[in-house]
């Protein structure tokens, strides 16, 4: 009798590994493994990670698709772009970003030994294609927007602390609010409303992030 119950019990767990390793972007990935960073009404924000025993394969849902962020160096060993399939290395930096437009696909995996970290952004609503930028501030360098810009999403690929200022006038003049400091771990998001802002580098090293506009 007891060797049934632990039979049963076996049986049990091993189902439930099995749908820990399901999910809407992949089959080789634990939902473990994937963690909601944000959720508001516009975005999903997901970390999740690759190895050279896990790869990480993203499907890129409906009717928005996804943007993936690269926070570590990475290769990209398989793609299905619409009636293109890709195969072979391409070779990912730190800080590397795309949009995979829905139904597409995108398998990666680590350069060496290590572990490859992804952020994966899934809108929700978009009225327009999302914009997505690259920066390196030097230290105290400041990024000054030139126009009002739409709610943004901001990805840390290295550590960060920002000083942001936002303009509570018009586009014609420049008023600046209280300033907000913002820091951020490697892989951080923080959403930042839509306006005019001055972003300063607070430490004594260049930073890296990446911005995702609505």
């Amino acid at each position: 009798m007891a060797a049934v119950v632990t039979r049963i019990v076996l049986a049990i767990l091993l189902m439930q590994c099995s749908a820990l390793s399901r999910s809407p972007h992949g089959d080789q990935r634990l939902v473990a493994d994937a963690g909601v960073l944000l959720e508001n009404t516009k975005v999903r924000v997901l970390r999740v990670q690759a190895t050279h025993i896990a790869h990480y394969v993203l499907r890129a849902p409906e009717p928005h698709g996804t943007v993936w962020v690269a926070l570590d160096n990475s290769v990209i060993v398989r793609s299905h772009q619409g009636a293109v399939a890709t195969n072979g290395q391409r070779e990912l930096r730190a800080g590397d970003a795309e949009m995979v437009q829905p139904g597409d696909e995108v398998e990666f995996e680590p350069q060496d030994d290590s572990v490859a970290r992804l952020i994966l952004v899934e809108p929700k609503m978009s009225a327009q294609p999302l914009t997505i930028r690259t920066t390196t501030l030097n230290t105290h360098q400041q990024l000054q927007d030139a126009t009002d810009r739409n709610d943004t999403l901001l990805i840390a690929i290295s550590p960060v602390r920002l000083r942001g200022v936002r303009n509570v006038a018009d586009e014609s003049e420049w008023k600046p609010n209280r300033p907000e400091f913002w820091a951020l771990p490697t892989g951080g998001v923080r959403w930042v409303r839509s306006g005019m802002y001055r972003l300063t580098n607070l430490l004594p090293r260049a930073v890296q992030f990446v911005t995702v506009e609505w």
